[in-house]
């Protein structure tokens, strides 16, 4: 259905690009200056539809996916109205305020450090808008929390020690 949906206007779209391209042509070339115009009249499109999308559409890539080994993209909607809940104006200030300035930081940092090789330091990451939960490691520390429920180990005893291992393996 989807692919329908996309390929209808696409082949719309062919039946008048020859139409649209002798409208946009004027002088001698017939059809260098036509064609050049519908390019960029469609590369005009494509910025726009890149703004709408940056400014308008929340990021999901940190979402929780994979909580159901058998389902790749599994998202719950508590999680879709997590995300979709900040309001749009909080997520325009987002990438406005801390966004485009990191990505100007960053070509900024990968033209001195990569092609001049000049030695500066990485800019840092943007500030969140949305926290994600680790799935897995909330499933580990429940397993951990019901095995030593199961040992008769208190959960503050099973912590000191999961403590006091990470301190031995950061002074090894």
């Amino acid at each position: 259905m989807g692919c329908q949906l996309t390929d209808f206007p696409l082949g719309i779209l062919t039946l008048f690009v020859p139409e649209l391209t002798q409208a946009l042509t004027y002088g001698d070339n017939k059809y260098e200056s036509g064609q050049s115009r519908l390019l960029g009249i469609f590369a005009g499109f494509n910025i726009l539809a890149f703004l709408l999308i940056f400014f308008f559409v929340p990021d999901t890539a940190g979402a929780t996916l994979q909580k159901d080994e058998r389902s790749l993209n599994y998202m719950s909607l508590e999680e879709l109205n997590y995300i979709f809940g900040v309001p749009t104006l909080q997520h325009i200030q987002y990438q406005l305020r801390e966004v485009v300035p990191w990505c100007i930081g960053m070509m900024n940092w990968t033209i001195r450090s990569h092609l001049l090789r000049q030695s500066v330091q990485r800019p840092n990451d943007p500030s969140v808008l949305y926290t994600w939960v680790d799935i897995k490691s909330l499933q580990r520390s429940e397993k951990e929390k019901a095995l030593a429920g199961k040992n008769g180990e208190t959960v503050e005893q099973t912590e000191e020690e999961n403590s006091r291992r990470s301190m031995q393996i950061e002074t090894i």
